[in-house]
C-alpha cells in the first residue's frame, strides 16, 4: 500500500521528514530502490530527484526543484 500525502499550503520545496517509532538499519533505505518519492502528474507517477538524509529512526528527503504545485500528492 502507498500513502499518498497532500502537500498543501507549504513554501516551493520544503523537505519531507520521515520518523519510525524504531531504529532501521540506514543501508534499507535507499532513494529510488527502497524509498520512492513520486509526485502526481495528471494521474500518472513521475520520479522527484532530491537528496536522501538517512537517520537511525527516520529520513529526510530534500527535493532538487520546487514542489510544482502547492496542491501537489507525494
Amino acid at each position: 500500500m502507498i500513502d499518498q500525502l497532500p502537500i498543501v499550503g507549504l513554501p516551493a520545496n520544503p523537505p519531507v521528514k520521515v520518523c519510525f517509532s524504531q531504529n532501521m538499519d540506514p543501508s534499507t533505505l535507499v532513494l529510488g530502490d527502497t524509498v520512492l518519492v513520486q509526485a502526481d502528474d495528471n494521474g500518472t507517477s513521475v520520479d522527484v530527484e532530491g537528496e536522501l538524509t538517512v537517520e537511525t529512526r527516520g529520513f529526510t528527503f530534500t527535493p532538487n526543484q520546487p514542489w510544482d504545485d502547492p496542491g501537489d500528492t507525494l
